[in-house]
């Protein structure tokens, strides 16, 4: 692609901003030219005029579990790996990794450290905290200083500031948008911010007090913001509700009572809580709503003294807790059909890929990276990882030919690249 004819396209776009097939030439020529930045910073553009293929693209950009996609399109593993690990002595996670196709972050403690997915090579560090930390594409956002910092994904190189007031507690990005959460004294506010053309412009701001607020996630140009007495789906360029449902909150002596549980750019989970005034297990109603208009999908009642969720593509995975021990579900998200899952073993947690569900399992001094059926959680393989005594965290993140694990230890990270031998 000659440079006369990349300006001659951008000229074409910039005449008509409304003409998307001028735009999609010009974030096609510019992905050719190896201008991948620039390309994603025009397909945010284009997904804003209603391109559906923009919307796709930035959705594949990097599919790696975080707040806004909770899916990897990734193949599984197969039953015989060979695999490869690295330690960072001195350095415990202080958040979860992300990971783009080219980059593996670390936000450490102490700094930032980016390997490379293939070899587990270090390409660079930051130090300072750099958490919470998102991705813009092949490019980071991470808490450091008064706000947050863009990084080059590839250098560590700092492409700019976004000032944000207060400490930033958790972070979100789509395209070139970020949803930032960031407290004042007795306040939590989130906003909307430009991450792209025109980093640091914020195009709206919320307030709740202290503890009111209970999640905020970014689904593509929607935001959903949960809180003790109400769910909010938000236009993200206006701030407009688009949906709200009201909430019953937790009062003494309360007879009944709700709360949001979880949520992902498919839905909400809603559950309805009746205690038991004898202090038994408590009667719950959990229920999907979609993330449209908050209108319900499905509900399911059961009887638990704890119960723990965990969404996947498709499907709810339900850890319940009563008097007779623990029982594990998976539900159907477009039914509410439920069926138990018997003797899966004691885990750090679940990530859900295109062609497996993948289970850390937890173990003293040893424990493993299962693959299991993504929609029955039947189970197919399982990897020995070494795992110390004093395992605080773990997590996995599939790429398109691995799946790489961060083991965060109190004193130390162990990451293991695992790919599927012959």
């Amino acid at each position: 692609m000659s440079d006369d004819r990349l300006r001659a396209l951008e000229r074409a776009a910039q005449a008509d901003p409304t003409d998307a097939t001028a735009g999609h030439a010009l974030a096609g020529a510019l992905a050719l030219a190896g201008e991948r930045r620039r390309a994603l910073l025009e397909h945010a553009r284009l997904a804003r005029l209603g391109s559906s293929e923009s919307r796709a693209t930035l959705d594949a950009w990097s599919p790696r579990p975080h707040a806004a996609a909770t899916v990897a399109p990734r193949p599984a593993l197969g039953a015989r790996v060979r695999t490869r690990a690295v330690a960072l002595p001195g350095a415990p996670l202080a958040a979860r990794p992300v990971a783009s196709d080219d980059h593996l972050l670390l936000p450490t403690r102490t700094r930032l450290v980016a390997l490379a997915p293939g070899d587990l090579a270090e390409r660079w560090s930051a130090p300072g905290q750099a958490w919470p930390l998102a991705l813009r594409g092949d490019d980071v956002l991470h808490a450091g200083g008064p706000g947050l910092l863009l990084r080059d994904g590839g250098t560590g190189e700092v492409l700019g500031e976004v000032p944000i007031a207060g400490r930033v507690v958790a972070l979100s990005t789509w395209s070139d948008r970020a949803l930032v959460v960031h407290d004042a004294p007795g306040l939590r506010r989130v906003s909307a911010v430009d991450v792209g053309a025109r980093p640091g412009r914020q195009l709206w701001s919320r307030e709740w007090p202290a503890g009111a607020l209970t999640l905020a996630l970014l689904a593509r140009q929607r935001a959903a913001l949960l809180a003790v007495d109400r769910a909010e789906v938000v236009e993200v360029e206006t701030g407009r509700t688009s949906a709200a449902l009201a909430l019953v909150p937790p009062r003494p002596r309360g007879a009944r009572w709700e709360r949001a549980r979880a949520g992902d750019p498919r839905g909400v989970i809603v559950e309805e809580v009746t205690p038991d005034l004898a202090l038994g297990p408590a009667r719950c109603l959990l229920g999907e709503r979609d993330l449209g208009r908050l209108e319900p999908r499905w509900r399911l009642e059961r009887t638990a003294e704890t119960m723990d969720l965990a969404l996947g593509p498709g499907v709810l995975l339900l850890r319940r807790a009563g008097p007779g021990g623990a029982e594990v579900e998976v539900v159907d998200r477009a039914t509410g059909e439920a069926r138990f899952v018997p003797d899966l073993p004691p885990h750090l947690g679940f990530v859900w890929a295109e062609g497996a569900a993948y289970l850390l399992e937890a173990g003293s001094g040893a424990g493993a990276l299962s693959l299991h059926d993504p929609r029955t959680l039947a189970r197919a393989a399982r990897h020995e990882l070494a795992v110390g005594p004093d395992l605080v965290d773990a997590d996995a993140l599939p790429f398109a030919d691995a799946v790489v694990v961060s083991l965060a230890h109190r004193d130390r990270t162990l990451i293991v690249r695992l790919e599927t031998d012959g």
